[in-house]
């Protein structure tokens, strides 16, 4: 944790430090949407392909704009982290962290639930008409972002303490939960796009949370990473930045075996930084295979288009504190 960060008077005045969690939970009520950059992925996008802003300009001239809309935000997540959270599991040299079915409460609630919706759409035809309506046919998602909030006991575990605190921790701030799916792979043959190694481009950091609701083996296509050190070696040896990377350009550099899949029973899974892991997922799948994902994010993020929680929420009878209402974009 860097000195600035563990000195919070840099981030929020001492004598304003005691109060800032009371105040957060005292104007919480209601679910009210903090205020943030719209459209940041289109404007990205204009910056990139239009103006032909380099990358690193571009993600600097965003992030720039995120904090001058709403800089108190941007304060308080880093304030926050002083004092309230563990020293990260997730290892900084790999930038992924694997975990057992029973590694925390919930996992067998959130198994049971995502099965229940996934077996409920088979036998209704609906999976059969996603399919075909899906872009891609080896990543389907069945349910998807604020739609989690009429699954209350999935929904609890992702915003649950003891999974954002491990990304809190990593993060060194409160993140965002900026995306959320139950994917679902069919059986396919195919080798392309997201099949293919590469690495997420929401931002340069970043923690997306993997776990197995059907047993994965090695013919379910499990997802399949590159431990963040080794894939630095692999990106300054191909002179990687975005894109595709192929089996054969992977395997020249001698790396290829350092690959971890994320094989297991029902309710296993990882925690992983995809923008610093190269990873592909969901090819040579013999059978079906059932993920649930969830991102989070920098609030920062450059390339993240957030959900809007609150009108999904307005009739949970979720219980979130402060640190959970701020991983919402809440307050």
């Amino acid at each position: 944790m860097s000195g600035p960060v563990r000195n919070a008077a840099y981030w929020l005045p001492s004598q304003l430090r005691p109060k800032f969690l009371t105040e957060l939970q005292d104007k919480a009520a209601g679910y009210q949407e903090v205020r943030r950059l719209r459209g940041a992925v289109n404007l990205h996008a204009l910056l990139r392909r239009k103006l032909k802003l380099s990358r690193p300009l571009t993600d600097g001239a965003l992030k720039g704009l995120k904090y001058v809309v709403n800089p108190r935000q941007a304060r308080l997540r880093r304030a926050a982290v002083h004092g309230l959270t563990p020293a990260s599991a997730i290892g900084e040299a790999g930038g992924y962290m694997t975990f057992g079915s029973d590694a925390f409460p919930g996992l067998g609630d959130v198994v049971a639930d995502c099965r229940d919706v996934f077996e409920t759409l088979r036998a209704g035809g609906e999976l059969e008409r996603l399919r075909r309506e899906a872009k891609k046919d080896f990543l389907i998602s069945i349910v998807r972002g604020t739609e989690f909030a009429r699954h209350p006991r999935t929904m609890n575990f992702m915003i649950s303490r003891p999974i954002i605190d491990q990304a809190i921790a990593y993060m060194d701030a409160v993140p965002v939960l900026a995306a959320a799916r139950l994917w679902w792979t069919p059986a396919n043959s195919s080798q392309t796009g997201s099949q293919l190694y590469h690495r997420d481009g929401e931002d340069s950091r970043q923690i997306k949370v993997f776990v197995n609701i059907l047993e994965v083996a090695a013919d379910c296509g499990p997802f399949t990473l590159l431990p963040a050190d080794v894939s630095a070696e692999v990106k300054a040896i191909t002179r990687y930045y975005s894109g595709r990377l192929t089996d054969e350009t992977v395997a020249a550099t001698g790396l290829a075996g350092r690959a971890v899949a994320l094989t297991g029973p029902a309710g296993s899974g990882a925690f992983v930084d995809t923008s610093r892991c190269l990873h592909y997922g969901s090819r040579g799948n013999a059978r079906d295979r059932l993920v649930l994902m969830f991102q989070f994010t920098s609030f920062l993020a450059p390339k993240a288009e957030d959900p809007s929680w609150a009108p999904a929420l307005a009739h949970s009878e979720l219980e979130l504190d402060a640190l959970q209402k701020l991983a919402l974009n809440l307050r």
